[in-house]
């Protein structure tokens, strides 16, 4: 029994390694392609999940895309994509010099304005001329305010990964529009839980006022509580050569306790669900099912 379990332990885990042997290999090709062609590497790594994922892979040839990706690795490889995306944010937090946020402060807020109201007036406009057709079932108001608020919010992994990929991480400029499109982010997905509930009926400013106080508290918490503490320790392993915990090992640590500021986003669930089911009675009206029982999930919405 024991044996029996190890087996199909070695087998789930090598089955998750050529996987991910598939999805990096093939997203550095993409990206080395898209770069030749002066695009940044990270549309060509886009483009590349989106070739291997459901949408396509999975449409145009069901039985390989179930023997490459089968449904009971899903999970795991949405835990390792997470992980990957969290990494990802902390490198890039790194790597930008926010010493400019005190010149850039005013400027990064106007351009957060002007960067939410252009897209959000072109996505109500394309949301009343597709209404009709994709979900007439949901309100013409609810729609559009929808649509037009979660196209206004900025996908800030990909822009850092361009940032860092053209080296003006630590420009002004770059820190003008990374902090400009975290207030997008930010602002964005607190229009979006609001406009959700509204939709669905079940609107309370108390758990919306919640929300906004643990934000709050949880910013003061990093300024005045952990940021200290962050200098403190940093200052005691440069100068102190014992054996304490390793700097690399704190800071991942510091990452993972950071990630209880994951409940402050609970509002959005009502979001999600809302994309989910927009995007569930999409493929109804739209989409052919896909013919196989061995792929019983599908694309998930990326943090936008």
């Amino acid at each position: 029994m024991i044996l029996a379990s190890a087996i199909d332990t070695e087998a789930f885990l090598l089955q998750i390694i050529m996987q991910l042997v598939i999805i990096i290999g093939a997203a550095r090709l993409g990206g080395w392609l898209l770069a030749r062609w002066g695009q940044p590497q990270v549309v060509g790594e886009i483009a590349t999940g989106l070739l291997l994922g459901p949408s396509c892979l999975g449409r145009l040839n069901p039985e390989l895309s179930g023997i490459l990706f089968p449904a009971e690795t899903s999970s795991s490889l949405l835990l390792l994509g997470q992980l990957g995306l969290i990494l990802l944010m902390f490198i890039i937090g790194l790597e930008f010099d926010f010493g400019w946020l005190k010149k850039t402060g005013k400027t990064a807020a106007a351009v957060a304005t002007c960067g939410m109201v252009l897209p959000f007036t072109l996505g109500a406009l394309l949301a009343w001329s597709l209404h009709a057709r994709l979900a007439a079932e949901h309100s013409l108001p609810g729609f559009v305010l929808f649509t037009a608020t979660a196209l206004s919010i900025t996908a800030i992994p990909i822009l850092g990964r361009i940032m860092m990929e053209f080296q003006i991480t630590r420009t002004a400029l770059g820190v003008l529009t990374i902090s400009a499109a975290a207030i997008d982010d930010a602002l964005g997905w607190i229009l979006l839980a609001t406009v959700s509930s509204g939709i669905h009926g079940d609107f309370s400013l108390l758990p919306m006022t919640i929300m906004l106080g643990k934000t709050i508290l949880f910013i003061l918490a990093i300024a005045f509580l952990v940021r200290p503490l962050c200098f403190w320790w940093l200052n005691r392993v440069i100068r102190q050569d014992q054996q304490e915990l390793s700097l690399p090992a704190f800071s991942f640590i510091l990452i993972l306790v950071l990630l209880s500021a994951a409940e402050i986003g609970r509002a959005t669930c009502r979001g999600r669900q809302y994309i989910s089911e927009t995007d569930e009675l999409f493929k109804k009206k739209h989409l052919a099912p896909i013919p196989t029982p061995t792929r019983q999930h599908h694309m998930t919405h990326s943090d936008m």
